[in-house]
């Protein structure tokens, strides 16, 4: 395996290497370069259908009694919970991308006390549409400044980023 670069993320690390990015939490990769398995992204689409569900639940519940301010507020509830299941559908938490397969990289920068500074990498996985997989770096309590620079450089030096 040839030189290793990598750079910390919100929940572990991220290895770019010379075919493929990988991403592992403890910082290791095996020896053929690939991280051990993680979570999938639809437990967390179960949970906020699950979720949404429920509020549907509430809403009909309440659509029975005569008071507005409830009813408006748990129909937004649910417009946002449907929003954001429909949004986590289009991302994949795959441990390695090919980087034959990586169709763009944009960074995003944070607002800092409101969102964390990430990477979007848009990747053709051979399915009809293109699936998007999030780079989070860390907030910038735990040194996330530090780690964007980084890692903006890392990704210029190896032609993913203009």
């Amino acid at each position: 395996m040839e030189q290793e670069l990598k750079f910390r993320t919100k929940t572990g690390y991220c290895h770019i290497l010379p075919d493929k990015i990988a991403f592992s939490r403890s910082g290791k990769l095996d020896k053929n370069g690939e991280p051990k398995k993680g979570i999938h992204i639809s437990f967390m689409t179960v949970v906020f259908f699950v979720i949404a569900a429920l509020c549907v639940l509430i809403f009909f519940l309440m659509f029975q009694s005569a008071t507005v301010v409830p009813k408006v507020l748990v129909g937004l509830l649910i417009f946002f919970m449907v929003g954001g299941t429909l949004t986590i559908m289009s991302n994949t938490t795959v441990p390695s991308i090919d980087r034959s397969k990586i169709l763009s990289l944009e960074y995003i920068e944070g607002q800092q006390g409101l969102t964390s500074s990430r990477f979007h990498v848009k990747i053709d996985i051979g399915k009809h549409k293109p699936e998007e997989r999030l780079i989070i770096l860390p907030g910038y309590l735990t040194g996330g400044d530090e780690e964007a620079e980084k890692a903006q450089q890392l990704f210029k030096d190896q032609g993913l980023l203009s």
